[in-house]
């Protein structure tokens, strides 16, 4: 994980626990579940991809166990409105169950796939112990649990609020000693106005990449196909700024791709600024939740696309 999404999963993290206090407070008030009212249009396959990566870490030390993910090219740049933090949150507990599931199993995998039809449909499929079909339809039961001594029944059950509140669906299908399935149906949204979704389309002769990771420079030769020719990188606002006055602002045809975070002094967004180049540029960045730095890009008409999705 890069410093940039690391900053900014940090600081969703305390706005997120403020908003837990409060819904736990709300919820000692009123005894009912809490659904999150702030919701917003989430470009979900970013979300998801993040997600599995940090997950995989997290599970790195869980013996012959495989965390997979696949997605549709066309679910790649739709939209949901939910609340970001919240389905990851669901979706982290519904993980948790399935690695827990698979523990005993000679195959330990996990699948997640995305699809569009016409909604968006999650799929998280395990190969665990199942669970036996007379249960199903008591599973998001408020107090309803299985395979869990101490459990409460309260994970499902607001997993089944929450994508109720979302106007999606919620089913599971599921074996004894095969597995189960969980799908998730939302219905897709209209595309922000930030979002930039012809990148591939506007890289048409020479891409200037400015990003402080350089791991990102593999990512973009991969998904663009790039050749020497066709893209300079520089790892710093001080490099790019020595090409860029040196003759680098006599190129034709170029697209500049900044990162957010670049440095102490400066940001991709300010250098954009600094030479006038708010045409010629997206903001590829991690922080792309971040909505003071949505604000900043659509002041200077710039377009937002997620690094994940490089």
């Amino acid at each position: 994980m890069g410093i940039e999404q690391a900053t900014e999963s940090i600081r969703r993290l305390f706005a997120q626990t403020d908003k837990m206090d409060k819904k736990l407070l709300a919820e000692q008030k009123t005894s009912v579940a809490a659904i999150d009212e702030d919701i917003e249009p989430v470009p979900l396959i970013a979300v998801l991809m993040e997600f599995v990566a940090q997950k995989r870490s997290e599970y790195s030390s869980e013996e012959n166990l495989e965390i997979n993910f696949s997605a549709t090219d066309e679910s790649a740049m739709k939209f949901v409105k939910i609340n970001a933090d919240e389905f990851k949150r669901h979706l982290g507990n519904l993980l948790k169950n399935s690695v827990e599931s698979t523990k005993e199993t000679p195959s330990k995998k996990i699948e997640i796939n995305v699809s569009t039809n016409p909604e968006l449909k999650i799929e998280i499929v395990d190969s665990g112990k199942g669970i036996s079909k007379d249960l199903i339809p008591n599973l998001g039961r408020k107090g309803f649990s299985y395979g869990k001594p101490n459990g409460k029944g309260l994970g499902l059950h607001f997993l089944f609020e929450s994508i109720k509140h979302w106007r999606g669906q919620i089913n599971i299908e599921s074996t004894l000693n095969v597995g189960t399935k969980i799908s998730i149906i939302l219905p897709i949204c209209q595309t922000p106005e930030w979002f930039k979704d012809d990148l591939h389309t506007s890289i048409k002769n020479k891409v200037i990449i400015v990003d402080d990771d350089q791991s990102i420079l593999h990512r973009w030769q991969s998904r663009f196909q790039l050749k020497k020719e066709n893209h300079h990188y520089f790892s710093t606002a001080a490099d790019f700024r020595s090409w860029y006055n040196n003759g680098g602002q006599f190129e034709d045809n170029l697209v500049f791709a900044f990162d957010y975070h670049l440095d102490g002094q400066n940001t991709g967004l300010s250098l954009v600024q600094e030479f006038g180049l708010e045409k010629e540029s997206v903001l590829v960045t991690s922080a792309y939740m971040n909505q003071e730095i949505i604000n900043e890009a659509r002041r200077l008409n710039v377009g937002v696309f997620p690094k994940a999705l490089i």
